[in-house]
């Protein structure tokens, strides 16, 4: 197997598994590039970015529900922004 060949099957693996990262390869053919382009234009550390990036974009789409609309379970809880140290130290500060 190539490196290029690894690098596409790489590419398509984070297509699925992060939707930032899809949405950005998708816009970046909309604008007119080829695939072969987007393989070579993308790079691993595009991937590493996603991923993180992708885990907070989907906590925060868990969050939000249109109006008259339910949700079926609680929200799951944001990792990266979480406040509840923020509530501690002002608690604190009152007291």
């Amino acid at each position: 197997m190539t490196d290029f060949a690894a690098k596409v099957r790489l590419i398509d693996e984070a297509r699925q598994k992060y939707i930032t990262f899809d949405n950005e390869f998708r816009e970046y053919i909309a604008s007119g590039n080829s695939f072969n382009g987007a393989y070579n234009f993308f790079s691993l550390e595009d991937i590493e970015k996603h991923k993180e990036l992708s885990i907070v974009t989907l906590e925060l789409e868990a969050w939000k529900t249109l109006h008259g609309g339910t949700k079926d379970s609680s929200p799951i809880k944001l990792s990266k922004y979480d406040i509840l140290s923020d509530l501690e130290i002002i608690y604190d500060s009152i007291s």
